[in-house]
């Protein structure tokens, strides 16, 4: 009762290709469309005839279809399947971000090629989400890089993950010495636990935090700013922002001194 034969190839074949939750699209060797299966159109929100009067080329491998010998040596020599990921538009003018996975059907006597299949899966919120991870990234890296003032990243535990060279400046620690250890260490603990509280006033928590304890053990006034980190859109650190307010702090004192003198 095992042999799939006793279902028939073509019955069982049509059920997977009208019931599938990925798109899939048949395609000639020359590049015309053959056939297309209600995943694909809702995916793009098409009816059939209207995806089919589009280049099939944008839904198969299209980088290599004006080339079908490359694309046909492609299939043979490094794998039965190629997969691409490519933009795609909906009909709603939004775009989709697609992975692709285009296999080639054979004559099972001659293996003269017949015609291609290809999957498709809508990968648009991973793609975002992974560009928005990406952004995060890069845009922190500048801000390490060009700040002027010591940035200092942490996770809801509470432990340093990184810091900008200013921040080693600050507190007198190098980066890979401060990785790791408790926030707390340069902020206290109360001021941790006022921004870790999950009902937390950044402002309030902001104001608390006046001084960093540097490595030799004195106290360094700071204008301190919080900014959440988001990825996927959760909370899952801060950065801390801290400018030495030394310097103006002896440059107030003294214009302070210099009004009394007068």
């Amino acid at each position: 009762m095992s042999d799939i034969n006793i279902f028939g190839h073509q019955a069982l074949f049509e059920h997977v290709y009208k019931s599938a939750p990925i798109g899939i699209a048949l395609v000639t060797i020359e590049g015309s469309w053959i056939s297309v299966n209600p995943a694909a159109c809702k995916m793009f929100g098409y009816t059939d005839e209207e995806l089919m009067a589009q280049p099939a080329t944008d839904y198969i491998y299209s980088e290599c279809i004006n080339n079908k010998d490359k694309l046909l040596r492609s299939l043979d020599e490094a794998s039965s399947t190629i997969a691409v990921e490519k933009q795609l538009v909906h009909k709603d003018g939004n775009v989709i971000w697609a992975s692709i996975h285009v296999s080639l059907v054979r004559d099972d006597q001659d293996q003269t090629p017949l015609f291609f299949i290809s999957q498709i899966v809508d990968i648009t919120d991973s793609k975002v989400a992974e560009q928005k991870l990406q952004e995060s990234i890069e845009r922190y890296t500048s801000l390490k890089k060009y700040n002027h003032d010591a940035i200092i990243s942490f996770n809801l535990e509470g432990r340093i993950i990184n810091g900008n060279q200013m921040a080693e400046q600050l507190t007198g620690f190098k980066i890979p010495e401060l990785i790791g250890t408790k926030i707390s260490n340069l902020i206290g603990e109360r001021n941790l636990a006022r921004v870790l509280s999950s009902a937390a006033d950044y402002v309030a928590a902001e104001k608390g935090i006046n001084c960093i304890h540097h490595k030799d053990g004195h106290q360094v006034e700071v204008l301190a700013t919080l900014a959440p980190i988001v990825i996927h859109g959760k909370n899952v650190g801060f950065y801390i922002i801290a400018k030495d307010m030394t310097e103006q702090k002896k440059a107030y004192h003294r214009e302070g001194s210099s009004r009394e003198d007068e």
